[in-house]
């Protein structure tokens, strides 16, 4: 938990008991008080009591384990205890027990006592073979094991979940034919008779139940739900209440009528959790049927009932209660804790389920990185780049010599020293007898997502083996309680995003010290080094760590994650990470010329959230423009600017804009009577003040069109290259060199040169399967074609989504759509212009309207414009947009 309250100083009161562990960089989670020790714990006759102390601790570590770890804070009641000494209490020691699992408790646990505090240090649950994918105390999910009803441990669950879902059909047992044949001697009975013996035993689908003593409804309570999830999650099977376990009848329930009996079996059925996975088709719960006979003895005086329930199998998973598994509800960096939240059990079993069918088919296209364990929900990180594994980028950015501790970056270390002298001092303190690396940030707060405090000059995370890592931030003020707990913010959330998002599976803790340069206040260092984590705490492996640093610094949201319907990751290359963690006031004006398919759009929008978290902007003051509708939407719904297209921007004013990105500004135009946009937005961002930034995103190969597009000469611009393709396949890539070559040639003498050296760095980044057909036909041959190809495509698993098709013009798509749909409607297809790329329908539009756009199958269709100059620009802008299969279509008589 994060609190507000400071580090303590030699000049302030000594902090309160209670408060003397809330300075550390972690979520606490206090349960209050409770009689801890073995002896203690066996003579507390307060069972009840007991109990409810032992699940609260349960509940935070399980809690603490499935979201990144933490403490937990317990009161110690008895002032004479001792943890070395007296130990936990068994009880609670054989909880961990089975809470772990096949893991040893110490795995993910460490105590140490503090004064009247007994502190539990939790690990992140690890995500592992063999394991479940969260932590959880209790499943609520009851089988059949011969003639017993068990809870399932959360490894068997997975396994039911798994083997239902690679089913293709759910196969349903109504009862066994035995047990059938047995029922059917029951129904037949219009009454049972005291002490008859039932000519069958208990088995796997029968169980007896005698409810002769004791209140039946309180009885039925407990069983009824756990014999439904049992039966339902089995073979079905019949549940016999008022027969002894040997058989012989005894009756239930003398004095309740038959109605009321009916009425309490049929809620408690209810009661059960009936969940269908995915897969399934079905909607419907638990089938039931409940028979109830009387029993009299041999004078017909009636002694109650019989009751049989006879449950089905049900097709997907029962449960008889949600499962105990719980959370901390709050945003996993920046909040604090408000409350434990129990998992939702439709919930619980999604984190549990083996990644869905789309993902698993992103391995066709991407590499997933697999660093040796996860953390549970690290969200999926795919690469396109066969050149830039997880070693490899952490080699380039983060190089470790042993028995040395390196400074990087060292360019930025370089400026600091020169900045503020006093600062190579005391980086030389820090780093005295240390092996690793120190990593310089001018804020590493902004690096992950957090607000910059403006009085901080730079931040330092020494990452060194067999010691705790540490956050030094540097202010240029005097350090007040707002500073100390900016510190302290800062080392959580990174720990927390390393755990989280870089899924690192180690014990760790990050901590913050706060350094200040002003001369008042004596250079001071409010050191937090009397938090004392255990020693189990201190860095192993420091490549290990850097390999989840690699991974929360680079990587962003993919555009596929609305495809998928959950969040999936990439990563930066190198050359696009090194370009987004240059100093922001270095690159004020900026033109970046990336080649087709470099991520110039994704860099667009990383910046974007540099800017607002670098600056403390609001939505309002960046502004992105780009020339189509369709990418204006989507970088609207990101909700970190304001997104015009060109026209827009040309027509209005824009008063509070402090920051300005232009993506796709090679198709810009100036219209006729129409202010030149490129002067009036560098006339705003002049006006804007001297921390503004103004950032041109653009590709010349890619122009689409043959009128001026207002941008200054390729002379007059300050600039920065994109040359790794990550989007297109090995196939697409080389396809386009040719026209790449061509557009070269015709290019005037200026901007050939620039665009000569652009291709000569060109690289295919990855090795995707994917191929590259061209094919000469008539217009119904178009049209067949790239109806057949659509429809097989459906047939081998690809989705609407998958696929575009372009045109030349809005006219000619507007033909081809008249044309093509009422083939595509046969086959429930729809076609929607480019507006609709992140539906679930298939794209058909220009080739210009779906710039800046992409999908894994794309159809150009006669890629010939009117302007004879352009035509290699727009067939590469056609496709460019395609990932992984392209298909151009060419007229026959325009070949």
């Amino acid at each position: 938990m994060m609190t507000s309250q400071p580090t303590r100083r030699e000049n302030e009161k000594p902090l309160e008991a209670q408060n003397s562990i809330l300075p550390f960089p972690d979520r606490i989670v206090m349960v209050g008080s409770a009689t801890l020790g073995e002896k203690q714990r066996q003579s507390f006759k307060k069972k009840d009591v007991k109990q409810q102390q032992k699940e609260s601790i349960l509940k935070a570590v399980c809690a603490l384990l499935n979201s990144g770890g933490g403490l937990v804070v317990v009161d110690i009641e008895d002032k004479q205890y001792n943890f070395k000494k007296h130990s936990l209490g068994l009880d609670i020691v054989d909880a961990f027990g089975e809470l772990f699992s096949n893991s040893s408790t110490p795995d993910y646990i460490d105590i140490l006592q503090h004064g009247s505090h007994l502190i539990i240090f939790v690990k992140s649950w690890t995500i592992k073979q063999g394991f479940p994918r969260i932590s959880c105390l209790k499943t609520g999910f009851y089988i059949r094991s011969t003639s017993s009803k068990i809870m399932a441990n959360p490894m068997q669950v997975l396994e039911k979940i798994e083997s239902k879902t690679k089913s293709k059909r759910i196969r349903l047992n109504n009862t066994t034919p035995s047990v059938s044949e047995l029922l059917k001697h029951l129904r037949d009975r219009q009454s049972l008779e005291l002490d008859e013996e039932l000519p069958f035993s208990e088995s796997q689908n029968i169980e007896f139940k005698d409810f002769n003593m004791g209140k039946w409804q309180t009885r039925m309570r407990d069983v009824i739900p756990e014999y439904c999830s049992a039966f339902g999650n089995t073979d079905g099977g019949c549940l016999i209440i008022g027969v002894h376990d040997d058989g012989k009848v005894k009756g239930c329930c003398a004095e309740s009528k038959a109605t009321e009996i009916k009425s309490v079996v049929e809620m408690l059925v209810k009661k059960t959790k009936c969940f269908h996975i995915k897969s399934c088709s079905s909607d419907e719960d638990l089938s039931w049927e409940l028979l109830i006979k009387n029993v009299h003895d041999n004078e017909q005086k009636h002694l109650g009932y019989v009751i049989i329930l006879i449950i089905q199998q049900f097709c997907c998973l029962a449960f008889a209660d949600s499962p105990e598994s719980w959370i901390i509800e709050s945003d996993p960096y920046t909040c604090p804790i408000t409350h434990l939240k129990q998992f939702k059990t439709s919930v619980w079993i999604e984190k549990m389920s083996p990644d869905c069918k789309e993902i698993q088919s992103l391995a066709t296209s991407f590499t997933q990185l697999r660093l040796s364990d996860n953390t549970p929900f690290m969200k999926p990180v795919y690469t396109k780049n066969r050149h830039e594994s997880l070693r490899t980028v952490r080699e380039e950015l983060f190089r470790v010599i042993p028995g040395e501790l390196t400074i990087t970056p060292e360019h930025l270390y370089q400026d600091l020293c020169e900045e503020e002298p006093q600062l190579c001092n005391i980086i030389k303190q820090w780093i005295q007898n240390e092996e690793g690396l120190l990593i310089l940030s001018r804020s590493w707060a902004t690096d992950i997502g957090l607000k910059r405090n403006l009085n901080v000059v730079c931040d330092a995370l020494l990452i060194s083996t067999k010691t705790y890592p540490k956050l030094y931030t540097v202010f240029n003020a005097v350090i007040s309680q707002a500073e100390i707990e900016y510190s302290r913010l800062t080392a959580f959330t990174l720990k927390q995003k390393l755990v989280l998002s870089g899924g690192y599976t180690g014990k760790l803790c990050i901590i913050p010290e706060a350094v200040s340069l002003d001369k008042e206040n004596n250079h001071s260092l409010f050191s937090c080094s009397k938090i004392i984590y255990p020693p189990q705490y201190e860095l192993v492996s420091v490549k290990d760590l850097l390999d989840s640093l690699v991974v929360v610094l680079l990587q962003f949201k993919s555009f596929l994650s609305d495809r998928v319907g959950m969040e999936i990751f990439h990563l930066l290359t190198i050359e696009q990470y090194k370009l987004l963690s240059r100093r922001l006031s270095d690159i004020r004006h900026l033109f970046v010329h990336g080649l087709p398919g470099s991520g110039k759009t994704v860099v667009a929008v990383e910046l974007m959230k540099k800017i607002k978290n670098h600056f403390l902007c609001e939505k309002k003051n960046i502004l992105y423009i780009c020339e189509n509708q369709p990418l204006r939407d989507y970088i609207g719904n990101l909700g970190i600017c304001v997104s015009v297209t060109r026209t827009t921007f040309v027509r209005n004013d824009f008063p509070q804009v402090k920051h300005i990105i232009v993506d796709e500004a090679q198709n810009f135009q100036l219209e006729k009577n129409e202010v030149n946009w490129y002067e009036k937005a560098n006339k705003l961002f002049q006006n804007a003040g001297d921390s503004n930034i103004f950032c041109v995103f653009m590709d010349y190969f890619q122009t689409s069109h043959n009128f001026a597009n207002g941008l200054p000469p390729i002379g007059f611009q300050s600039k920065e290259r994109l040359t790794k393709v990550i989007r297109n396949c090995t196939e697409i890539h080389n396809f386009m060199l040719e026209p790449l070559e061509q557009i070269v040639d015709n290019s005037n003498t200026s901007r050939a040169t620039y665009l000569e050296e652009l291709l000569r760095e060109s690289e295919c980044s990855h090795n995707i399967d994917g191929f590259c057909i061209h094919h000469s036909l008539d217009e119904s041959g178009i049209i067949k074609y790239v109806t057949g190809q659509c429809i097989e495509y459906m047939y081998t698993g690809y989705s609407p989504q998958d696929i575009a098709i372009l045109c030349n013009t809005v006219d000619d798509a507007n033909d081809y759509k008249e044309k093509l749909s009422e083939t595509m409607r046969k086959h429930r297809l729809q076609l929607q212009d480019a507006s609709a790329v992140h539906r679930n329908v298939i794209v058909l539009d220009s080739v210009r309207r779906f710039s800046g756009l992409e999908r894994n199958i794309v159809f150009v269709i006669d890629p010939v414009p009117s302007v004879n100059r352009i035509k290699d620009n727009l067939l590469v802008c056609a496709a460019s947009r395609a990932i992984m299969k392209l298909h151009v279509l060419y007229k026959k008589n325009q070949a």
